[in-house]
């Protein structure tokens, strides 16, 4: 319930401070799948399903805003030679960040670039007995496709990084993922 009023808060409280940008607000929804590099603490696979909201400021730039609900399957101990086994934890991430866009409105495939991060609160500690309030920060390159009857797909590479900020000052690992994004715009 915490969680819940938080994310409605968060995009009440950020939708007026956009009204000022030029452009409608676009809206897009993106699947986001990948791996960790493998390290001491083993290999974590993401599964997150992005909610976005962008609004142009410049031409070919938007500032983008929004909510992904996250599945994460990683080792059940911290280093993994002291154990076996996984464990899956849920998480929520608020993010904030860049998209541009280049090339022409008209073209058929529009390659871009994004840039985001923002915290993620999880149900278990990412990684474990590390802390259960991570951030993710992320880079995505990808095309968005021509659209056809008001909705232009898309699909992208992200690397990402979780880690505490050091909120957990003994505990501050992380994991680096590689993963891929599809996903749809709504065009206006």
């Amino acid at each position: 319930m915490k969680i819940t009023f938080a994310v409605l808060l968060a995009m009440s409280l950020s939708l007026p401070a956009f009204a000022g940008f030029n452009g409608p607000i676009q809206t897009s929804i993106a699947l986001m799948v990948g791996k960790s590099m493998t390290g001491v603490h083993g290999q974590a696979s993401v599964a997150a399903l992005h909610f976005d909201f962008s609004r142009a400021f410049r031409p070919h730039t938007a500032v983008t805003w929004g909510v992904q609900p996250f599945f994460i399957r990683q080792p059940s101990h911290f280093f993994t030679r002291d154990g076996s086994g996984n464990e899956n934890a849920f998480a929520l991430q608020l993010t904030l960040g860049l998209q541009h866009q280049f090339g022409s409105l008209t073209a058929a495939t529009r390659p871009f670039v994004e840039i985001g991060s923002g915290p993620l609160f999880s149900n278990r500690r990412v990684p474990v007995t590390s802390s259960k309030v991570n951030f993710d920060s992320y880079g995505t390159v990808g095309a968005t496709f021509h659209a056809r009857n008001g909705y232009a797909p898309f699909a992208g590479f992200r690397f990402q990084h979780i880690s505490n900020a050091g909120i957990v000052a003994d505990r501050n690992p992380g994991y680096n993922i590689g993963s891929v994004v599809f996903g749809i715009r709504l065009v206006r």
